[in-house]
């Protein structure tokens, strides 16, 4: 519908924004206005369940709803402007625990649906998260926390009721004030809350690059979340990460730690239990209530498992079997349903295939289902280098069959049916100069003795040229066989890629595709704009010794890089053909492939070298955290002296 209207716009001149919310609440006060229609039908033409949404809310005679006003006048205080411009007399600070449960159980009026109700409270609650922060500074670090947080829930139940009713701009209001909120709360399940909210308010108003680029931002973060859920301290992996090495110069320090701890940790979830995977923080009141949520999911699972054993499903018996009669078998067949069945009932999933029991792996960012997916996975005894593929996105997945095709294009030539031509005309050449040889010395014109030997000498000559062109091919082969054995994986990761998109129907390629040339050309572009607005730091002044370096500037495409890559010489070269043909290619062409192979056999040691030194700096970092971790516990072991008191 956004398209539709952009385009529509566009096409008529018109320079001011109109959003799908700003068109739907214009046709509903044009529909309300006109009295043709009664409230039911305008209510199902807008998609509202309630008439009172629409009555309420989007209908106000011409004019914002008073709750609605309400609710901009709260935002737009002047005393948010300035603390110290606006300063009022001291006020008693509002309960905190009571604007907690306010907040939530406003949250719950939401939904259920309950919007005319909820914007008739958010202004109040909007001041007293306004007064929570300004007596903040003036309370402990555990209140200061919980007040920030309080204030972030507070402005992203507003952002997002006032999204619900069309209010585009001021949801983005409420949405910035929820993410300055969050930053200062200093939790990260708050600030992915909030971050929630404001990409969905940036959509409200037109503004998805920025969306995607905060929505991309967010799901990073998520890499702590991950990090929890594979038994890791999230703080300590983010501090790693700061600690590795500098940030100076970094154009998004995001980006970069997001690297350092994906490069450093494998994130794989452990444990079976929702109990298991409760977010660790340090407000009372949010432990309370996850954990709280995760005992209802975990009893839903048993209830699962007990209900699939009184009626077991097609899909339980063609994998666990019947469930079993004796009592301690039965439980861990219980458990075991439950567990699955739990999962199949978060993703919607229904299907009775014993082959097809989970069905596709959750979309990344779904950090806590892709827990619950590995915990199924497990609990269904699959094997673990079955998963990989299924749990890619179908970019993931298109890209792993571009790379073999990348890899495939750049091959050592196959030469098998010219080898074979090769050396079954040098056998014929040596077989001629034999016959030849015995021929002449059953001739006794020395004439014709020494034509006949003439040609036995062309002929052995002729055998040697072949033999050494079938050596080149002989070496060209073997340089492929390597080339097969290095690609092997990627062969193979391509093959599962393309079956699975086969399975979801996503075999065709997307109309809008974007290549990695194109990308680098937008990517230096955006770069350079930034570049004139970067701030200058030491780092830039400092001075590059590679600077006096009288190697001349690359031009192409790999100049990013600093290595002309093989593959990509080979997309500028015309495609080889005649492989399937038995017959002796000549010199040239012989030479070409060969050198090809050459550089292709270079390519395959440079990154063989790359990965032995991955390999031991990897083997390093655990021989020194090994160390470390034995020193601790030698110290954590150490007998004390209790006596030892200097005495």
């Amino acid at each position: 519908m956004a398209t539709y209207i952009r385009e529509a716009r566009k096409a008529a001149g018109m320079d001011w924004p109109v959003t799908s919310h700003t068109f739907r609440k214009t046709a509903t006060t044009i529909w309300h206005d006109s009295g043709i229609l009664t409230d039911r039908q305008k209510a199902d033409l807008t998609g509202h369940a309630k008439i009172s949404t629409l009555t309420d809310i989007y209908v106000a005679r011409g004019e914002l709803h008073p709750a609605g006003a309400a609710v901009m006048d709260a935002l737009m205080a002047p005393g948010r402007l300035s603390r110290v411009l606006f300063a009022t007399a001291e006020v008693p600070p509002p309960d905190l625990r009571q604007a907690e449960q306010l907040v939530e159980f406003l949250w719950s009026d939401y939904q259920r649906g309950r919007i005319a109700e909820v914007v008739d409270r958010l202004p109040r609650l909007i001041r007293t998260a306004q007064q929570l922060e300004d007596g903040a500074r003036d309370v402990g670090d555990d209140a200061r926390r919980r007040s920030w947080a309080a204030s972030a829930r507070t402005h992203h139940l507003a952002a997002t009721t006032l999204s619900k009713v069309g209010e585009a701009d001021l949801s983005w209001i409420a949405a910035e004030r929820a993410m300055k909120a969050a930053d200062e709360a200093d939790d990260p399940l708050v600030l992915a809350s909030a971050a929630r909210a404001a990409t969905h308010a940036l959509l409200a108003v037109g503004r998805s690059d920025d969306a995607l680029g905060l929505g991309e931002t967010a799901a990073r973060w998520l890499v702590l979340r991950r990090a929890e859920l594979a038994g890791l301290d999230p703080h300590a992996v983010l501090a790693d990460a700061v600690d590795r090495g500098p940030l100076t110069g970094s154009r998004n320090l995001t980006n970069v730690l997001y690297s350092r701890i994906r490069d450093a940790h494998r994130f794989d979830p452990v444990g079976d239990t929702w109990t298991e995977w409760t977010p660790r923080t340090d407000n009372t009141e949010w432990s309370d209530y996850l954990t709280a949520l995760a005992t209802a999911a975990d009893d839903r699972a048993a209830t699962l498992g007990r209900d699939a054993a009184a009626d077991p499903p097609v899909w339980a018996t063609s994998v666990f079997g019947d469930c079993p009669a004796e009592a301690d078998q039965r439980d861990e067949w219980c458990a075991a349903v439950g567990r699955v069945a739990a999962y199949r009932e978060m993703r919607g999933h229904a299907s009775d295939d014993g082959d097809d029991v989970l069905g596709p792996a959750p979309k990344p960012g779904q950090v806590e289902e892709f827990a619950a997916y590995r915990a199924a996975w497990r609990t269904l005894g699959r094997p673990e280098i079955d998963r990989e593929h299924l749990e890619l996105s179908n970019g993931q997945l298109r890209a792993r069959v571009r790379a073999y095709e990348r890899e495939l294009a750049a091959a050592p030539r196959y030469v098998a049916n010219e080898l074979a031509g090769t050396r079954q005309a040098a056998a014929t050449q040596q077989q001629t100069a034999a016959l030849r040889r015995a021929e002449a010395d059953a001739v006794t014109d020395p004439s014709e003795r020494q034509r006949i030997l003439d040609e036995s000498t062309q002929a052995a000559a002729l055998a040697a040229v072949l033999d050494a062109r079938a050596e080149h091919l002989q070496q060209i082969d073997d340089a492929r066989a390597s080339w097969l054995a290095h690609t092997a994986q990627t062969r193979v990761q391509a093959e599962l890629s393309k079956a699975e998109l086969s399975a979801r129907d996503a075999d065709d390629d997307p109309d809008q595709q974007v290549t990695a040339a194109e990308w680098k050309i937008a990517h230096d572009a955006a770069m350079a704009g930034e570049d004139a607005h970067r701030e200058i730091t030491e780092a830039d002044l400092a001075v590059d010794d590679d600077l006096d370096d009288p190697r001349p500037v690359r031009g192409d495409a790999a100049a990013g890089t600093g290595w002309d890559d093989v593959r990509e010489q080979v997309e500028r070269e015309p495609r080889p053909g005649r492989e399937d043909i038995v017959r002796v290619p000549d010199a040239a062409e012989t030479t070409d492939h060969l050198d090809h192979a050459g550089r292709i056999l270079d390519e395959i040691r440079y990154r063989d070298t790359g990965d032995d030194l991955a390999r031991a700096e990897e083997l390093n970092r655990w021989h020194t955290d090994d160390q470390a971790a034995t020193v601790e516990n030698d110290a954590a072991d150490a007998p004390v002296d209790e006596y030892g008191n200097g005495w």
